[in-house]
């Protein structure tokens, strides 16, 4: 009998499209796409290149080292590296290679022949064609795996990138082909199963098949875990790209840079990192180097490629469109990969419902299906949110430093106030109609975007880096969600058509219902969000202004009141954000009420409309299915809210990046004279510091365009011309506020050149230096000496080197010339000495001096001197002029010195400059002037007591040696604080070159951040869970998480009794056919002997043919039965629905308590911080940068506000779901307890080995910051300094290795997070694994409803339990600011209150007794007072004398108690000021500091902060200091500057929009009228000129006859007509006496030697006379 013939099996599409294969067509696509750019990237980078490379040695020859050894010793790294790597490794990478490389051709052998057997054996369908497909496929991957190895062998594409690419394409391979096997053996089951086994396939030919078949499916697993295993190599592109090795000396290789493909699945590189994060606390150098494209330099390179004419947006995806195109990439497959999960559901529970639908083996491989499913999503994801995470990093590196390369490069417009200063500034008025008015000039700035136009400050910039960078780039890490919740959106959608028909397509249209109310949210989100960063950089501006001044403060005992500026500040913020907040939970409920919504029409259409029965199958996959589009729907809330918070931050940097530049080339002009040399001259110069309009005009306009645009209501220079000498001394002069600071500035090109030329010449930055082989100087390197010294937070020594190398003998001359040799003697560190941050321990001449002696160290051919001797006493002045300004180390170079001292200085000089009212009167040389007696008339009006004009004259005619000699005779050089004569010999010279250093370690002024180990304590949660409303709030949260957890169960629950009440309506057997296909089950036979499978119909029941067991697609999909009973839909639907929105009622709730929780702990943490701050004492901020104090509140606090309390909900959430679900699963199927109990045990070793990790990074990624910010602090304030010193570069180079090291610690943060993810969530898939085992082997003791509960819940486990570490994690992170908040409120407080509180009118006589006092500023530092006892008379005035480092202004700083005394008291009018708060004592003092501080606001809100005085008052003040001229009757002064024309004339932060000298005399003006009966001045007119300092003089006797006087002076004329003089000498009193008794009375004096050697002693002597004579 003949047999039958095998029946035809066409292929179909509908097989080949089936869910089971659409993840690995996904897969395999996606790899393709990703290796044909990667290949093709890196074809392109080798086209070049034959052979090894071969690196230069030393002399320049090659060597012929290899790639390997270039990735490791290559490049212009700082720190030196390993030279080769592990030779083990290279042995195992090598031996592996070998491997592949036999590998690929056998596979392509064994998969071609069978091929060939398959096609030629006589192998009969149902199994040639398909099988012969896929090994044709698998021939074609092997060769394509072989010929990567040839290209590498070839040297054509590199090591790392082939092996990488194998393990990939095998990985997919090996899916298809056990996929193919696996099939294959059911339809030969399923063929003898149907009684077909008498077919015509050939015994023999089987075996042989079955034989290939195992064969290539073992030789591609080898294949695939060689490749898998193999070590990649290091790229050495980007060691020869980038200039960068892999490692250094303080940073070990990353072990991603030599990783596995395994490896890089599951993360096992951090491995090393996460076992010493265990092991000992992490230090910045235990970690690992980031790899080489991720570091700061070549990020930032490859940034500045782009164009910078693009949007800011365009850049950044240009920078990143290939990471980009891998997120979408994984995104796409992990999509797929997490909806097969649904589908394996749906199969375990149509076989709980109807175990007759299946065999329980196909029903255990399921649940193994659904194992796989969730690791492989897991591996997917991870490798998505990687690449986000270097997204992310990447940003960093490059947006900082793109900001940072900016503020290098941004106009000075210091200068510049906005309108709201006047109103939100310091000293503002805080009137009602005054907030009205600013909150609708706000609104009406908001509207019209006018705030865009304002230039950046330093709050604004602290912020662009600290929060604004961050939210750019953190918005990266959802940029997933934006590819992935539409995909989600649309596979769930389709795959909900093929369960419940067009039901699902009713609900699905609710999402499109709400999406004009999601866009309405967003343009309100976005527009408030805007508003809330406006008040954010006025609240940190002002904190920043603060702590700037603090000095100033706590002197005036201003502390109470200037916190409450701030906290007003604060509270406009913290309304700011309660409407982003009110904001936030709108979206919060549409985005949780649309998928509820979609649920419930859905299910209502689907009972009501269409008569679908809700069995368990249906409903539990539904759900599932509506979870798996609730997440993408629930994020989108938190993704729009971080894009438009990114989108504001991106629109602030672009702004900021858009700002004008300084121009070189076109404010100044390089350009030589007819003799070679360059030109130095200012050609018709009119002059205004920048403004804000000055952006909007065009950078090419020319001279006479840009004329239009000059303010005349601010202060300008107005065609001045002068030609400065080169090789020679110009002295430029005038009185205070005539523009002589601006003329520098505009020499500078600092200034906007708004008419006329500038020459000087300037190197383009970060470009090579022009040196003079002669001289050694740089031709066109400017040096520049500002008038308030700029120094840098680090030693005396760095700040005078500043980069340049360190030369010995140089140095050494160097500080003898700046008479600074007698200072580092004194110092306990000597020139390692830290000088904190401005320079804060040192004093005001000795910040001058370190500030000169860092131009005159530089080789920078012309120097720029800003009034650098008004800060030093007469004789260091004359000192520094003699043996510096005119010495050898300036010989040859061009200097223009501003200075009142012209007598001094005329000697030397060559060229002179008078300024008057922002004009040049008097322009010429020194022999010119003299001989048109214009000289005279110069020195008359600007120095009245200086040398006679015939003595300069001859000493002007001599050279400079001689006056050099003549100093050296008169040894003026113990004079200006030098060593003692035992240290030097008598020609002045230091005996061996060397000054005194002490030989331990120098003391460290500024420590290291203090960085808390291990877990977060107790008291920092009690903390801020006491902050935000106690146990009563918190249990209340709890309470409403415990409601909406019971609602979530209740809600399935009742989902099971409706399921199962449709068996319970009808006496018969309800089912309904499945609504998805076979993920792997039998192909339908279409051929003819199949057709005969039919559904057999019986009474009350449906019984389908077994191989139909798997069912088929929504045509399919049928009602099978038909109720003789009645099931009320209404009444499930509607508890349903209940359940529902009490649960979403339930959790918006929570998030409003939460907010309010939130809102009420930042307002108090913030308060308590401010008040625990500015009350902290003086020495906290002397060791304490203002960037690492400024990080607490700005960085810390915006993730105390936006952050921490949705933490801890979320943590509380989780927790409690967690609980929850175990409780659930273990009720439903009690032996799942012990696996759980296993699991969470695994949980928590994984975790605790995370989190004691995590903490430390996250600790180290907060302690890295500050030195970022404070170096853009520093920076912004110097800016003028460094880019006249042309020091750029260095400045970015430090710049880009601080964000190295504050990228490392957040790098390898989010590494572990990964680490921690795969291994979580390949735990919580075995948890669905265990759940589902135990249902499918439980032999029917539970139903579908239950089983559909238990799967539900455990497949949220993975999600739940996952969460709950890395929220945990987060939760510690966040605290982590909580931790460093607590830290600063903990600290050590001043005495605000005291024992006893003085009378209200004390001190009524103003006396002074001091007795056996002695100071020491700690225990462990010498005494700085020892045992002075000296008494001051009531409204007696006495001036404190003394060198550097004598006492003075610890003495002073004393009376106001910064430095507690050690031994002895200071009473005042019979009170020992110990015993009274300083609060009481500073507020009855004044001080009058050498350097002035000023707020931005008013004139009026800064001499009358507190509004206590008239404006008639106010204006008689000003007068009084000759701020202004005119009679004393007028309420308006003829004023002498634009900028005293009225009280509302607006200040600027730090009052830069006024000269050093106003400052100086509006701070003066500001003592007048607070009116107190002590007042200490230190140097308070020494940047005035003389003639106004004579009349200050004669005000502050007038003014100031009924009260004490302590003067600390340099200048000895100031106070040689006061009652007494007070002569320090190392903390002991060496005199004290009248003026006229020290000179007089005996034979040898300190003070009388001080005045012979000031050059006026018969001056001194005549008025000390007259001042004795009037007594």
């Amino acid at each position: 009998m003949a047999t039958s013939p095998m029946p035809t099996l066409p292929p179909s599409v509908v097989d080949v499209l089936k869910p089971s294969t659409i993840p690995l067509f996904v897969t395999g696509a996606s790899i393709l796409y990703i290796g044909v750019v990667e290949v093709s990237k890196k074809v392109n980078q080798a086209r070049h290149r034959r052979g090894p490379i071969a690196l230069p040695n030393d002399d320049g020859r090659e060597d012929g080292r290899s790639v390997d050894e270039a990735a490791y010793i290559g490049g212009d790294d700082i720190d030196q590296g390993p030279l080769l790597p592990p030779q083990p490794l290279l042995q195992r990478i090598e031996r592996m290679r070998n491997v592949l490389t036999v590998i690929s051709p056998v596979g392509a052998i064994t998969s071609l022949v069978a091929a060939i057997w398959t096609i030629f054996d006589g192998l009969h369908e149902p199994f040639a064609d398909s099988r012969a497909a896929t090994q044709w496929i698998a021939f074609g991957v092997w060769m394509y795996t072989l010929v990567l190895h040839i290209l590498a062998k070839l040297h054509k594409l590199p090591w790392a990138l082939v092996t990488g690419h194998t393990c990939m394409t095998l990985v997919v391979l090996f899916l298809c082909l056990f996929y193919s096997d696996m099939k294959a053996y059911q339809d030969w089951k399923g063929i003898h199963a149907l009684g077909l086994e008498s077919t015509s396939i050939p015994e023999m030919s089987a075996v042989v098949w079955f034989g290939f078949m195992i064969a290539e499916t073992g030789l591609t697993a080898i294949g695939m875990i060689v490749a898998g295993l193999t070590p990649r190599e290091l790229d050495p592109e980007m060691v020869l790209q980038t200039g960068m090795r892999y490692s250094n000396e303080k940073h070990a290789l990353p072990g991603e840079a030599t990783s596995s493909f395994f490896g890089w699945v599951i993360f096992s590189w951090m491995n090393p990192t996460i076992h010493l994060g265990n092991q000992k606390v992490l230090q910045s150098n235990d970690l690992p180097e980031l790899l080489p494209e991720n570091r700061a330099k070549p990020l930032w390179d490859r940034f500045k490629r782009t164009s910078p004419a693009s949007r800011l947006v365009r850049r950044l995806w240009y920078f990143n469109q290939l990471d980009f195109a891998g997120v979408v990439s994984f995104s796409f497959i992990q999509t797929f990969m997490d909806f097969t999960t649904p589908y394996f559901l749906n199969k375990i529970l149509t076989y709980v419902n109807n175990p007759g639908s299946t065999t329980k083996e196909t029903a255990a491989l399921y649940v193994f299906g659904m194992l796989i499913a969730q690791i492989g999503k897991t591996v997917f994801a991870s490798q998505m949110f990687y690449l986000t995470r270097r997204i992310d990093i990447r940003g960093k590196g490059y947006l900082n430093s793109e900001l940072y390369g900016k503020a290098l490069k941004i106009r000075d417009v210091s200068g510049l106030v906005s309108a709201a200063a006047a109103t939100s500034g310091i000293g503002a008025k805080d009137t009602k109609d005054d907030q009205k008015d600013a909150q609708k000039k706000d609104d009406k700035k908001d509207k019209k975007n006018s705030a865009n136009s304002q230039p950046a400050n330093v709050g604004k910039i602290v912020n662009l880096m600290s929060v604004d960078t961050n939210r750019v780039t953190g918005c990266m890490s959802f940029i997933h969600i934006l590819v992935g919740a539409p995909m989600s959106l649309i596979i769930g959608g389709f795959l909900l058509y093929q369960l419940l028909g067009w039901s699902s397509l009713v609900g699905m249209a609710m999402l499109f219902v709400t999406m004009p109310l999601n866009s309405m949210t967003s343009r309100l989100f976005r527009k408030l969000q805007k508003l809330l960063m406006e008040a954010r950089d006025e609240r940190v501006s002002q904190t920043n202004e603060i702590f700037q001044a603090i000095r100033m403060i706590k002197f005036f005992a201003w502390e109470r009141t200037f916190a409450k500026k701030v906290m007003k500040a604060r509270d406009a913020e913290l309304r700011r954000v309660i409407h982003t907040y009110i904001v936030h939970v709108l979206f919060f409920l549409l985005f949780q009420a649309a998928p509820l919504l979609v649920t419930l029409l859905s299910f209502l259409c689907y009972t009501k409309a269409q008569g679908g029965e809700l069995t368990a199958p249906i409903a539990f996959t539904a759900i599932l299915l509506f979870e798996r589009l609730r997440f993408p729907l629930n994020a989108l809330p938190q993704v729009i809210v971080a894009v438009v918070n990114a989108g504001v931050s991106l629109e602030r940097i672009a702004q900021f990046l858009e700002e004008g530049e300084i121009d070189s080339a076109r404010q100044t002009i390089t350009e030589r004279d007819g003799n070679g040399q360059y030109k130095i001259a200012l050609e018709n110069v009119t002059a205004q510091w920048y403004s804000a309009d000055g952006d909007k005009d065009d950078a090419d306009a020319d001279a006479d365009t840009r004329e239009g645009t000059l303010d005349t209501n601010r202060f300008y220079v107005k065609d001045i011309s002068a030609t400065f000498p080169v090789g020679e001394l110009s002295i430029v002069c005038g009185p205070t506020g005539s523009g002589k600071s601006a003329l520098l500035m505009a020499l500078l090109g600092e200034l906007d050149i708004l008419s006329g030329k500038v020459f000087l010449p300037r190197r383009a930055p970060f470009s090579k230096k022009t040196v003079d082989p002669t001289t050694g100087y740089v031709t066109d390197g400017v040096a520049y000496v500002p008038q308030q010294a700029w120094l840098q937070n680090a030693t005396i020594k760095n700040n005078i080197l500043f980069g340049e190398p360190f030369d010995a003998e140089r140095y050494e001359e160097v500080l003898q010339v700046c008479a600074l040799k007698r200072d580092l003697e004194i110092l306990d560190d000597g020139d390692e000495t830290e000088i904190g941050e401005k320079g804060i321990t040192l004093s005001g001449g000795q910040k001058q001096r370190v500030s000169l002696a860092r131009a005159v160290y530089s080789r920078a051919q012309h120097v720029l001197m800003d009034d650098c001797l008004s800060a030093v006493d007469s004789h260091t002045g004359k000192w520094i002029y003699e043996k510096c300004i005119i010495g050898p180390l300036m010989k040859g170079r061009t200097q223009i010195l501003v200075t009142h001292h012209v007598g001094l200085c005329l000697p030397g000089a060559k060229y002179l400059v008078q300024m008057l009212d922002g004009q040049v009167k008097h322009a010429d040389g020194v022999t010119a002037l003299r001989l048109t007696d214009r000289l005279k008339d110069i020195l008359d009006s600007d120095e009245i007591e200086s040398t006679p004009v015939s003595e300069t004259q001859s000493v002007s005619e001599g050279s400079s040696d001689t006056i050099v000699e003549n100093v050296t005779l008169e040894n003026v050089e113990n004079s200006a604080g030098e060593e003692s004569d035992e240290t030097q010999t008598t020609d002045g010279k230091p005996v061996g070159g060397q000054i005194k250093r002490r030989r331990s370690l120098p003391h460290v002024l500024v420590k290291d951040e203090v960085r808390q180990e291990g877990r977060v304590k107790w008291q920092i949660y009690k903390l801020y869970f006491s902050a935000s409303g106690g146990i009563i709030f918190w249990g209340l949260v709890v309470l409403m998480h415990g409601l909406s957890r019971f609602a979530n169960i209740g809600e399935n629950w009742w989902l099971r009794q409706w399921a199962n009440a449709y068996g319970e309506a009808d006496s018969g057997v309800s089912t309904t056919m499945s609504a998805f296909g076979s993920f792997d089950g039998y192909m339908r036979l279409r051929a003819q002997p199949f057709d005969a499978v039919r559904y057999t119909h019986t009474e009350g029941s449906w019984i389908a043919y077994p191989f139909n067991m798997l069912g088929d697609y929504a045509k399919d999909n049928v009602t099978i039965f038909k109720f003789s009973g009645h099931l009320n839909v209404d009444y499930y639907i509607s508890i349903y629905a209940l359940i529902c929105f009490g649960e979403l009622l339930i959790n918006v709730l929570t998030d409003v308590v939460v907010y309010i929780g939130s809102l009420k702990a930042s307002r108090k943490l913030y308060e308590d911080l401010m008040y625990a701050v500015v009350r902290a004492p003086l020495r906290f901020f002397d060791t304490t940068p203002v960037g690492r104090i400024m990080t607490r509140f700005s960085r810390d606090f915006e993730v105390i506000d936006s952050n921490l309390a949705p933490t801890c909900n979320t943590m509380l959430m989780y927790l409690i779901a967690c609980g929850s679900i175990i409780a659930v699963i273990t009720f439903i199927t009690p032996m799942f307890l012990f696996s759980a109990i296993f699991i969470v045990a695994i949980f928590a070793w994984v975790g605790k080995r995370y989190l004691t990790t995590s903490r430390e990074l996250k600790r180290l990624d907060s302690v890295t910051k500050a030195p970022i910010y404070s170096q853009f602090g520093e920076t912004i304030v110097g800016v003028p300094v460094v880019r006249a010193f042309g020091a750029q570069a260095e400045f970015m180079e430090e710049m880009l290795r601080r964000l190295d090291n504050g990228n490392r610690p957040y790098y390898w943060l989010w590494n572990a997070n990964r680490w921690l993810s795969v291994r979580c969530d390949t735990l919580g898939a075995f948890v669905a694994f265990f759940a589902g085992a135990f249902i499918v082997f439980g032999n029917g003791a539970i139903d579908a409803g239950l089983a559909g509960i238990s799967l539900l819940y455990a497949l949220s486990f993975v999600n739940s339990m996952n969460w709950v570490i890395r929220v945990y994690t987060q939760l510690e992170m966040d605290l982590n600011s909580v931790e460093r908040v607590q830290e600063y409120m903990s600290m050590p407080q001043e005495q605000i209150t005291g024992a006893i509180e003085p009378p209200a009118a004390w001190p009524q006589e103003g006396k002074i007794e001091v007795d056996n006092l002695v100071i020491q500023y700690a225990p462990d530092l010498e005494r700085v007072i020892r045992n002075i006892t000296f008494s001051v008379d009531p409204q007696s005035k006495v001036g404190v004398v003394g060198r550097t480092g004598s006492g003075k202004s610890t003495l002073a700083s004393s009376l106001f108690r910064f430095v507690d005394p050690t031994e002895g008291k200071i009473v005042i009018d019979g009170v020992d000021i110990t015993t009274i708060g300083v609060e009481d004592l500073r507020s009855r003092l004044t001080i009058i500091p050498q350097d002035p501080v000023l707020f931005s606001g008013t004139l009026r809100s800064n001499l009358d902060p507190f509004n206590v005085h008239e404006d008639s008052q106010i204006w008689e003040a000003l007068r009084r200091v000759h701020l202004i001229e005119g009679d004393e009757d007028m309420a308006e002064g003829t004023t002498r500057h634009v900028a005293f024309s009225s009280l509302d004339n607006l200040v600027s932060e730090g009052g830069g929009n006024y000269s050093h000298g106003q400052r100086q005399l509006l701070c003066l003006a500001r003592a007048l009228l607070r009116n107190s009966k002590i007042i200490v001045m230190d140097e308070a007119t020494a940047s005035v000129d003389f003639s106004t300092d004579q009349k200050i003089q004669k005000t502050i006797r007038e003014e100031f006859s009924e009260s004490t006087l302590v003067c600390i002076a340099h200048r000895l004329r100031t106070i040689i007509d006061y009652n007494k003089v007070l002569v320090l000498d190392h903390g002991v009193i060496a005199e004290y006496d009248t003026p006229y008794n020290l000179l007089t009375g005996k034979k040898y004096s300190i003070f009388k030697d001080m005045c012979m050697k000031s050059g006026e002693f018969d001056l001194l002597m005549e008025m000390a006379y007259a001042r004795h004579n009037d007594v």
